[in-house]
């Protein structure tokens, strides 16, 4: 995948989070969506700068406590729910957003793993807002300045982070504030066909 090629679509001068993966119930956004409406009421951020954009799986098959969310904070007018989306479709997303959303699991030692969308978040090259627990993910993302890391069950944080984004947002200053020119050594060892290698070499080790 050409992730230079990639073009930006966006009309409109809103502040724009996007997200794409599979929510299900240890994982999902409403808490985040609690965050925006009480900024809202608070008026600590301004509705009309605000777009949310979810792609792929926003209520997993049976449930519909994501949706229901939406509803129940009156959001209707700011989160978009996409559905599945062809790769390059989801990719576009991205390029067009302005924060890119990481929801990981609030399980205990969840953030013992990383999400493959965090790779192509990295390609992407937009700052990043992870509601994470500690560990590889956000080791990544706080090492390379890639963006912030929130605990994903402390309503009060988020709330501070995405005021904190939406300030840089008016300020101008959002794509300065964080570093996305990864030396090429150290991009290295996040990328498919080094890692395929590196595997390969301790096959042969323990074979």
């Amino acid at each position: 995948m050409d992730y230079q090629a990639l073009k930006e679509k966006k009309e409109e001068d809103k502040l724009v989070f996007s997200y794409t993966g599979i929510f299900y119930q240890e994982r999902n956004p409403r808490l985040f969506l609690q965050a925006i409406a009480a900024l809202f009421e608070e008026k600590k951020i301004a509705r009309e700068d605000i777009a949310i954009r979810f792609a792929g799986v926003f209520d997993y098959p049976g449930y519909s406590q994501n949706s229901d969310a939406v509803k129940k904070h009156g959001l209707e007018d700011v989160v978009e729910v996409l559905g599945h989306l062809p790769h390059q479709e989801a990719l576009t997303l991205l390029k067009s957003a302005d924060i890119l959303l990481l929801i990981a699991d609030a399980a205990k030692g969840s953030g013992a793993y990383i999400p493959g969308k965090l790779y192509e978040y990295m390609a992407v090259k937009k700052p990043i807002l992870a509601l994470s627990l500690k560990g590889e993910s956000s080791t990544i993302i706080e090492t390379h300045r890639l963006g912030k890391v929130i605990d994903p069950t402390n309503l009060e944080a988020i709330k501070s982070a995405v005021v904190e984004f939406y300030q840089l947002w008016k300020e101008r200053k959002l794509d300065h504030q964080f570093s996305f020119d990864l030396e090429p050594e150290r991009f290295l060892i996040y990328q498919r066909d080094y890692q395929a290698k590196e595997l390969a070499e301790l096959m042969d080790q323990l074979s």
